[in-house]
């Protein structure tokens, strides 16, 4: 994240250059909700870049935040963003809005960068609707494209939580941790299954 952040730098106003990395800092740091007033800041200061518009796009993805990211996403496009390059986030948003069956549709046909992504959305739409066969399938093509991510295991240990699979989630959680042990969700996501167990 941090090399096209400061490739953009070069580019960008001086205020909003400033003000994208503050906010690839603190996100990297795990502090969300500061990196999404940098992003206010550098949307402000430049509504005409897309990339801004898209990392303020992410950054609602991680608080939840589905018709934020959706809004965040339609000024990227608007700024001259390519369409093709933010399905995976649009259908995490369509996600996040309760519509599982246009998610799935979303994340059909993403450019090859983005698949793993993709595939995820299309695993957590699946298991939304109830078929577990086909998420199981969708996460094992996650896996594939993403084996050291810790937001793929993330999303298996939740989905063995939900099918049942406790133990299997214990260890997809405990993964999701070594992978990434400063990652907030992780470590929330293993400590509310690690409490449950006692």
């Amino acid at each position: 994240m941090r090399y096209w952040i400061l490739f953009l730098a070069l580019f960008a106003a001086p205020a909003s250059a400033n003000a994208l990395g503050e906010a690839d800092a603190v996100f990297s740091a795990g502090r969300t909700r500061e990196a999404w007033v940098q992003l206010l800041n550098a949307t402000k200061d430049e509504p005409g870049n897309g990339t801004a518009w898209m990392y303020r796009a992410r950054v609602a993805l991680r608080l939840g935040d589905g018709p934020g990211a959706a809004a965040a996403l339609d000024r990227a496009i608007i700024a001259g963003y390519p369409r093709a390059r933010t399905l995976h986030f649009r259908a995490h948003a369509l996600l996040l809005q309760g519509d599982a069956p246009a998610a799935l549709a979303t994340a059909r046909n993403v450019p090859l960068p983005y698949r793993g992504y993709a595939a995820r959305m299309r695993g957590q739409a699946l298991a939304q609707r109830g078929d577990f066969v086909g998420a199981a399938r969708q996460f094992e093509i996650a896996l594939a494209l993403l084996p050291k991510s810790p937001a793929v295991w993330i999303d298996i240990a939740r989905f063995r939580l939900l099918s049942g699979e406790r133990a299997g989630a214990i260890v997809a959680s405990d993964r999701a941790w070594r992978l990434g042990p400063d990652n907030v969700p992780a470590l929330v996501l293993r400590g509310a299954i690690v409490r449950d167990q006692y």
